[in-house]
């Protein structure tokens, strides 16, 4: 069985994943996307999960959103940079 994102709810979530740069004006999109009603901006900013964090596995992932809201956010520059975080958000299963 592989281990991808799951869906937490009846409601098909959306991931979307933002790799800016570093002081590119990440926090900024953030703090505008994150304020509409149907974003999830999850439980911080950097959430790094592809990057930083992937050892901590999927699960721990989808407990960083609600769940409620249709669209997850991730805002997390490191995954510029990091260079496993392209080859693991493609085998995420993502549409």
């Amino acid at each position: 069985m592989v281990d991808r994102l799951s869906r937490k709810t009846p409601q098909n979530q959306r991931l979307t994943v933002c790799s800016g740069a570093q002081k590119s004006g990440t926090s900024w999109l953030y703090d505008v996307l994150s304020t509409h009603p149907e974003v999830d901006g999850g439980s911080c900013k950097e959430l790094d999960f592809f990057s930083h964090r992937f050892d901590r596995g999927y699960a721990w992932f989808n407990k960083q959103f609600s769940g409620d809201q249709p669209v997850w956010l991730d805002v997390s520059p490191s995954y510029l940079y990091d260079a496993d975080s392209p080859r693991r958000l493609g085998q995420a299963g993502l549409d």
